[in-house]
């Protein structure tokens, strides 16, 4: 896992993203998405707790599905952590890892399954979870941003 603007294997300390050169996130794709972040689309159980200054949190399961959205690849749930994550082109992709990185968590990233969308949207815990409505407004607010460009 690289982030932009990196060579491979190397950290930036905002979100993990695929280097530039591979094509994979495009920068202004990830500074939309990081940019449309807010407490309205964090996960429920980490809303309180949202800020600016830790912008991922709570964001993992609508991020991955904007991401497979745009650039398509798998979603991948690591049950352990309750965390998603994409895989585009047998890389991982994980823009809100620097939840887990301020906390000092690691991710195995080996540790986890391919999920669909249907699941993540529609599954057991989705309704409590608040995730169709939190993807939709993340999804108006990345398009929002992008039109504005």
């Amino acid at each position: 896992m690289v982030r932009p603007g990196d060579s491979e294997g190397s950290r930036e300390s905002e979100g993990d993203v695929m280097d530039r050169k591979q094509g994979i996130v495009p920068p202004a794709f990830f500074d939309e998405i990081r940019n449309s972040w807010s407490k309205d689309t964090a996960y429920p159980k980490c809303a309180d707790q949202w800020d600016k200054c830790n912008p991922s949190l709570g964001q993992c399961a609508v991020t991955a599905l904007i991401v497979q959205d745009r650039l398509g690849g798998i979603i991948k749930f690591n049950r352990p952590n309750n965390h998603f994550f994409n895989e585009i082109r047998g890389k991982v992709v994980d823009l809100t890892i620097d939840q887990f990185l301020r906390q000092g968590v690691e991710i195995d990233f080996s540790d986890a399954t391919e999920v669909t969308r249907d699941w993540i949207l529609h599954g057991e815990g989705s309704a409590r979870s608040r995730t169709w409505e939190r993807y939709i407004c993340l999804t108006i607010s990345v398009k929002m941003l992008k039109e504005k460009k």
